[in-house]
């Protein structure tokens, strides 16, 4: 049997590549493409289903193609956060570093108002479901955190601490085209989220309180605010509390 040059080129050679389904996904629209999301949303959505049916194919294509895109970038091993505890001149300073694709994509993502009145609830929570088919690309969580603290501020109001009402225009409608980060601090070491188990102590000071003790987990560790549950000096009752990051305040 004779050999031919041909045969020795092509022998071992795999022909299957992953080029014909990137095309496709790289072309794929998660809204336009997806009849049961669209169904589901006329049959609940009612008379509002145009007009969000109208946004939802202009905010569509942002998701499924840069935001995606982001999404994967920062997704590699080698862009995984870590934390920077000292500077260059040995200075402590404790820095979670992010890769640019999750800063880029969080601005984008909370730049739209998701939580603003302007937009209907469910505007809102169509996009929102739109934007969790990214993964954890690092802005799900902080979405679910910040909606938590709305939540918070709109169901329990206090016209005696205007700071809060700040707070809620910040996370909601913005200031000045900045919208704030809700986050989390309820794990505690000695009893997990085991909320009664903590012993962060909250201290009475006039119309605020101040909060002495460790947290063991966050969610969303960078965030603007944070909802932290302590106990109330003196008594075993667990209470929440809004506290304020030093770069936002």
């Amino acid at each position: 049997m004779t050999i031919t040059s041909r045969d020795q080129q092509i022998r071992g050679k795999n022909s299957y590549t992953f080029d014909e389904f990137l095309d496709r996904r790289a072309n794929q629209d998660w809204y336009k493409d997806d009849p049961f999301l669209k169904k589901a949303l006329k049959k609940y959505a009612g008379s509002q289903y145009e007009q969000i049916h109208n946004e939802l194919q202009d905010f569509s294509p942002a998701v499924s193609s840069r935001w995606n895109t982001l999404a994967e970038s920062a997704a590699r091993p080698e862009s995984r956060p870590y934390m920077l505890h000292f500077d260059a001149f040995n200075h402590r300073i404790d820095r979670v570093v992010r890769p640019l694709e999750t800063h880029q994509l969080e601005k984008e993502v909370f730049g739209e108002g998701l939580f603003s009145s302007r937009m209907t609830s469910w505007e809102s929570f169509v996009k929102r479901m739109l934007i969790h088919q990214l993964g954890e690309a690092g802005v799900a969580c902080p979405l679910t955190c910040t909606i938590g603290l709305i939540a918070l501020l709109e169901q329990y109001p206090n016209e005696d601490i205007p700071e809060l009402d700040k707070i809620l225009q910040h996370t909601k409608e913005g200031l000045d085209g900045d919208f704030a980060i809700g986050a989390q601090f309820m794990t505690e070491i000695q009893g997990g989220s085991d909320l009664p188990a903590n012993v962060l102590e909250a201290v009475p000071d006039g119309k605020i309180y101040r909060l002495y003790g460790n947290k063991f987990f966050c969610s969303v560790a960078h965030a603007d605010y944070s909802v932290v549950t302590a106990k109330i000096s003196g008594t075993d009752k667990v209470s929440t509390f809004i506290v304020p990051s030093l770069a936002s305040w």
